[in-house]
């Protein structure tokens, strides 16, 4: 006696519909370019809490401030800029990060001119807070720009890139402001 046949319900094969091309990747120039953007952008911010240390001394002579007074120049951008930095992130999911930033390098390179035309220290402290909310805004949304820009097998080389302006920047502040104060 035999085994009884079994019947297989065949159905002629399907043909597989072959994966999407995935995206390719962002050539180096198409990212390069968008992150030194952001790059310089966080490089100013960080170089504007350095520069105008060498200045001090000028600007109290320019407006006849006490020592305690023209502090103020640079402890109103610090304390400002602390202020800022805790709701940029929010800002940045809630109105996009490409607005935020563009606005936070408005504020920040207006606010460096009005310095540059202030008339007297309480200006001058106005003008530098007025840049230090431009300046606040950009430490997170700089970040989050890094991230969206590079390709997710170049982050490292990216941040690393975006690090650099952010160590550089104080210590060519003092060098550069001192230039400044000297010749300009």
């Amino acid at each position: 006696m035999s085994a009884p046949a079994t019947v297989v319900n065949r159905r002629p094969p399907h043909p597989v519909p072959s994966p999407a091309p995935a995206a390719a990747p962002p050539t180096t120039g198409s990212w390069l370019l968008p992150l030194s953007v952001v790059v310089v952008g966080m490089f100013m911010a960080v170089l504007d809490t350095s520069i105008v240390n060498v200045a001090i001394p000028r600007i109290q002579t320019q407006f006849g401030a006490s020592n305690d007074d023209v502090q103020w120049v640079v402890t109103a951008y610090t304390l400002s800029m602390g202020v800022v930095v805790p709701v940029s992130g929010w800002l940045g999911d809630r109105f996009g990060l490409r607005r935020i930033y563009n606005l936070a390098l408005v504020l920040f390179i207006g606010g460096s001119a009005l310095c540059g035309v202030a008339w007297g220290l309480n200006s001058l402290i106005l003008f530098r807070i007025l840049q230090a909310v431009g300046g606040g805004l950009l430490p997170a949304i700089s970040m989050a720009m890094v991230y969206r820009i590079a390709p997710r097998e170049r982050i490292g080389m990216a941040m690393g890139l975006y690090g650099l302006g952010i160590v550089f920047a104080p210590a060519l502040g003092p060098t550069l402001g001192g230039y400044l104060v000297e010749y300009v």
